[in-house]
């Protein structure tokens, strides 16, 4: 090479190195303002929740991952939520705290609005209301959550766990997988999607049907407007307003019972579920049959019921009696047809 040549060569990659030094270092900068505004979002939004009663704090806030990703760890973070009976909240006076020993998201710098977080595998839980606190604690095996914020405000959030271990005093209840999906329009509708696989219901739920709910999936929409807040006042509102959940599908499967449905479900004036779901069931003979094996139904009640039903039934593909039913919740309790199967509670009790 020619030294004209080898000046030229040494020029050229000079300059390559230079344009390569200026954009890691504008990168850099980049990272570095994503870190330092991650950082002043999450401190405003803390600050900004404080007047509506919600306090985020936590003993360190670390934001990592150069130059691939955004990591950021609260270390002990804590959420607390206090209402008062002044507000017209219908709880009363409560309040409730969680905490873990670390929290983890983490995202793309380029994608800021897609990210995904690993749900603590122990989460300590406390509600404290009239004076009387209650401890829980939910354990998650390989829990993970992913968020993502599109145009206008739409939102979508989709949860996936392994198993699930909620204990709550005495009560304990499980799962073998839960995978959720959530989302929110940019006019504010509201979906879930949720489908939860080996539930053990705590023993104070034991009845009829046993603790074993082999899966549960649910696909609703709630429309705009939803309601401002789980507060009786705030639900009473949106009940008196018309509001509705619209169930799209809800498949059970629960001891014998097999039932698979869809319907609308509101509040009635105590604030319990009212509405009607229209179903096909099977396995509802030996069902019947439970319920008069415990005492809940009388013998010539549970025969008239299944004499009834069975009338009604038809043979599926599968060579199983089905049966089209309304699952219907008035004035309190939960009925599949005419049998009343469960009682149900107002979803929030007032202050009296």
């Amino acid at each position: 090479m020619t030294p004209s040549r080898r000046r030229r060569a040494v020029l050229v990659i000079a300059l390559g190195l230079a344009v390569l030094t200026a954009l890691a270092g504008g990168y850099g900068l980049y990272w570095t303002a994503a870190a330092r505004g991650i950082e002043r979002g999450i401190a405003d939004w803390a600050a900004a929740r404080r007047a509506e009663g919600v306090a985020l704090d936590y003993r360190a806030l670390d934001v990592a991952g150069f130059p691939l990703a955004l990591v950021v760890t609260l270390a002990e973070p804590r959420l607390a939520v206090s209402r008062a009976a002044a507000s017209g909240g219908g709880f009363g006076d409560y309040s409730w705290r969680w905490a873990a020993a670390r929290l983890t998201a983490r995202a793309r710098p380029w994608s800021p609005n897609r990210v995904t977080v690993a749900l603590p595998p122990l989460s300590r839980i406390t509600v404290a209301r009239a004076g009387r606190e209650t401890a829980a604690t939910l354990r998650l095996d390989d829990g993970r959550a992913a968020i993502a914020v599109g145009a206008r405000g739409a939102t979508r959030v989709t949860v996936e766990t392994g198993a699930a271990l909620l204990d709550w005093g005495a009560a304990r209840a499980r799962a073998a997988r839960i995978s959720g999906e959530g989302t929110r329009t940019p006019e504010r509708a509201l979906t879930l999607a949720l489908d939860i696989a080996g539930i053990e219901l705590p023993a104070t739920l034991d009845g009829p049907l046993g603790r074993k709910v082999p899966r549960l999936v649910l696909r609703a929409t709630l429309p705009p407007p939803a309601p401002a807040s789980a507060a009786a006042g705030d639900l009473d509102a949106w009940r008196a307003a018309g509001g509705r959940v619209d169930i799209a599908a809800l498949s059970l499967r629960w001891g014998p019972l097999a039932l698979d449905g869809r319907g609308t479900v509101t509040l009635d004036p105590e604030l319990r579920p009212e509405g009607r779901i229209d179903s096909r069931v099977s396995g509802w003979r030996p069902a019947i049959g439970a319920f008069v094996a415990a005492g809940r139904l009388k013998p010539r009640d549970g025969a008239l019921a299944a004499s009834f039903l069975g009338l009604m039934a038809r043979r599926d593909g599968n060579g199983r009696a089905v049966i089209a039913v309304a699952l219907t919740a008035r004035k309190g309790k939960l009925y599949l047809g005419p049998v009343a199967i469960a009682r149900l509670a107002p979803l929030v009790r007032r202050a009296k």
